[in-house]
């Protein structure tokens, strides 16, 4: 009878080696061998195999209809029992978040943006830490002009702001408005003080709303690209 030869009597190594060297379990190994012997696929989606017959346009439509919030969307359990024998749970979660995400965006696009049309109406203010310099940075939102920064070694106190900013303001003239965190230091009675004598209205960002300021915030980060360069 012949002698069959493995790769354990010719290498003198084990599946279970060789296994471990592929990165995977000697189990999944072994299974993979047996499907290729036996003509089959060697890796396969895992789960169970949905052979029910299923309506993808109809069933996105259903998912397109149900209420999606920022992060959750509510009905979906009802709704993938319905037609859990002919798609996956792992499938039908995915068409989910796509349609979740989709709408969001939508939504997004669709919010009233407020554009400012005139130079010189409203300026935001905010600072920064990059390395070891602290910069309060102040950008007109309409042409998007941004002036001299304020830089220091330290964290500047209000007056040091106060300062920087009644600088341009007596170069540029006051705007309407003036955009800012609730920072303290850009809240102080040096800072409030030029306000009410100039008769600027500040806007404050609510909490934790960074992006109420986004022009700033934006104009934060081209600074420190061009910083970098």
């Amino acid at each position: 009878m012949e002698r069959i030869e493995t790769v354990k009597s010719r290498y003198g190594v084990d599946q279970d080696y060789l296994a471990a060297v592929a990165g995977m379990s000697a189990s999944s190994y072994k299974r993979y061998k047996r499907r290729i012997r036996c003509g089959d696929v060697p890796v396969k989606k895992p789960g169970v195999k949905k052979v029910a017959p299923i309506d993808l346009q109809e069933l996105e439509q259903q998912i397109k209809d149900l209420d999606h919030g920022k992060k959750r969307s509510t009905g979906t359990g009802r709704l993938y029992q319905a037609n859990r024998h002919g798609i996956s749970r792992r499938e039908f979660n995915e068409m989910v978040r796509q349609a979740r995400s989709a709408q969001n965006r939508a939504s997004a696009a669709e919010l009233c943006r407020v554009r400012w049309l005139c130079p010189d109406i409203a300026w935001a203010l905010d600072g920064m830490q990059y390395l070891d310099c602290y910069v309060q940075n102040l950008q007109d939102l309409c042409s998007h002009y941004k002036f001299a920064p304020l830089n220091t070694v330290h964290m500047p106190c209000g007056e040091e702001i106060a300062g920087h900013l009644d600088r341009h303001l007596t170069r540029f003239g006051p705007p309407l408005f003036l955009k800012r965190d609730n920072a303290g230091n850009l809240n102080h009675l040096a800072i409030n003080a030029i306000l009410e004598e100039l008769m600027i209205i500040p806007l404050n960002s609510p909490g934790y709303s960074a992006s109420y300021n986004g022009a700033i915030e934006h104009s934060q980060g081209e600074l420190k690209s061009w910083i970098g360069k």
